[in-house]
């Protein structure tokens, strides 16, 4: 009930479902799968909560792009994402397979995937610690024959953004990290036999 809420689905159109036995159902109240004292919706009312929003926001967000929209354009109601100008209605189930690629559209979007000749592009997805990233790397080679990472592009879905400068450190630490590793990796000497 408290994902169809945040997702604005009709409680009629729930099915549930019961989970089988896993350590990933743990009831973290308790850290083992059980259930008592009403400690199910004390445990997962804001995780669910969160979940159900990130959702929501992936569906308005891939129907604004199909759209060729803006996103505060849109909303949701009884299962669909609504563009509120034109009034067009997209359900859930048709833009299931759209929102589980926004990340990496976003980022093709972004480094204008295909628009530049006589360079590569590179691309990454990635879903880690509860977040979802894509990467887009501009590369060339240059006149002294070596490679060259013009632009990196990132799209990152990792929920409600406490805040947001440490995300985006994060983010350019990695690229920075990961970039170091493909261009320099060579320079690096191997640990001794047995070292590691």
């Amino acid at each position: 009930m408290i994902l169809a809420d945040e997702l604005d689905v009709p409680i009629g159109d729930v099915r549930v479902e019961h989970s089988g036995v896993s350590a990933e159902y743990a009831n973290p109240v308790f850290t083992f799968q059980a259930t008592r004292g009403s400690t199910s919706v004390r445990a997962w009312y804001m995780p669910l909560r969160q979940a159900g929003a990130a959702a929501r926001q992936m569906m308005i967000s891939s129907a604004a792009r199909l759209w060729k929209s803006d996103p505060s354009d849109c909303f949701t109601e009884s299962g669909a994402v609504v563009h509120r100008p034109s009034n067009r209605k997209l359900a859930y189930g048709q833009l299931v397979e759209t929102a589980s690629t926004e990340d990496l559209a976003t980022a093709a979007e972004r480094a204008g995937w295909g628009e530049r000749l006589g360079s590569g592009k590179g691309v990454s997805v990635i879903e880690g610690f509860g977040s979802y990233l894509a990467q887009v790397v501009d590369v060339s080679i240059g006149g002294d024959g070596k490679l060259k990472a013009e632009r990196v592009f990132c799209a990152v879905d990792c929920g409600i953004a406490i805040n947001p400068d440490t995300i985006a450190a994060q983010i350019e630490g990695g690229v920075i990290f990961g970039l170091s590793a493909a261009l320099w990796t060579n320079h690096l000497q191997s640990w001794p036999s047995g070292a590691g």
